[in-house]
């Protein structure tokens, strides 16, 4: 992203000229300029913010918004469907966009799950993990065949003594 904003930056000036003006827009874009494959879009995630932060006090909403935004521009990053090829990227921006330099099916991917964020409701899950610690013997006596079980339908082989499948 940062080549990007390097040399087209009169391009992307341009994209956030028209958000600014056009802020009541769920989206601008506009094509890449070193990769026609690819759009550059501005995701509008105020909705999901608002809604994310209305309970904190006004001095609170910034940080939490900048720390929100950018922890979905990350996941969004990591897990986009297909995923992101060289040159592509997923960033947060001013604290409400998500730019999103990608190919129509990831723009489409990146817009889907700010949707879910908006139709979601917040929820907070707690998560306890304990440590076991076992002999790989008891391990594959054990825990091996609920291994297999689970995972050999959909890998069609499984290795439970090197924990791949």
């Amino acid at each position: 992203m940062r080549e990007l904003l390097a040399t087209s930056t009169s391009q992307v000036l341009s994209v956030l000229i028209a958000a600014s003006c056009c802020g009541s827009l769920v989206a601008q874009k506009m094509p890449d300029p070193q990769d026609n494959r690819r759009i550059v879009q501005l995701h509008d995630a105020s909705i999901w913010l608002d809604l994310l932060t209305e309970r904190l006090k006004p001095g609170k909403r910034d940080e939490a918004r900048t720390e929100a935004l950018a922890g979905f521009a990350a996941f969004a990053r990591s897990f986009v469907e297909p995923p992101l090829e060289p040159g592509a990227d997923i960033a947060a921006m001013a604290q409400r966009y998500v730019v999103v330099i990608a190919e129509p099916q990831q723009q489409a991917w990146v817009g889907r799950l700010l949707a879910q964020q908006v139709n979601t409701e917040l929820y907070e899950v707690e998560l306890q993990l304990r440590k076991f610690v076992m002999s790989t013997a008891r391990f594959n006596a054990l825990v091996g065949p609920l291994w297999r079980q689970a995972l050999l339908p959909r890998t069609g082989s499984c290795s439970v003594s090197k924990a791949r499948c």
